[in-house]
């Protein structure tokens, strides 16, 4: 692995910091929502801004399965890693393959808990209306 400044590098520095900076303010943006939950509010509320919370983590871990691909390709671009090259066919073939099953498995996941936050938000919902 090399690193020399070349138009490869600084693509792929900026693909990987466009892609980390992203991420972050989406954590930061999940870290102030937590802030805003205030425990002194009835019983319902707080549930249901937690379910918001929940709602918004699964929103924020599928774009990162998403934008993953992309900050992989900024690291090959960054460290002019060989793609076709006989030695890195099986490596990249591997993490390919791993990348594919995790997301698979936790969208699965995501879906089915997006599913039942939705129905809790509008049992809450329900609730609030009722009472």
């Amino acid at each position: 692995i090399e690193f020399r400044p070349t138009l490869d590098f600084y693509i792929g520095l900026s693909i990987f910091i466009a892609i980390l900076a992203i991420d972050y303010t989406c954590n930061i943006q999940y870290l102030l929502l937590i802030r805003k939950i205030k425990f002194t509010d009835p019983i319902l509320t707080i549930k249901k801004n937690v379910a918001i919370l929940g709602k918004y983590k699964i929103k924020t871990t599928r774009s990162a399965f998403l934008m993953a691909p992309i900050a992989v390709v900024g690291v090959i671009l960054l460290a002019q890693i060989p793609i076709l090259s006989r030695e890195s066919i099986l490596p990249f073939s591997i993490i390919i393959l791993v990348m594919v099953a995790s997301a698979i498995i936790t969208m699965r996941t995501i879906i089915q808990q997006h599913k039942k936050l939705n129905d809790e938000i509008l049992e809450i919902e329900a609730l609030e209306k009722n009472a």
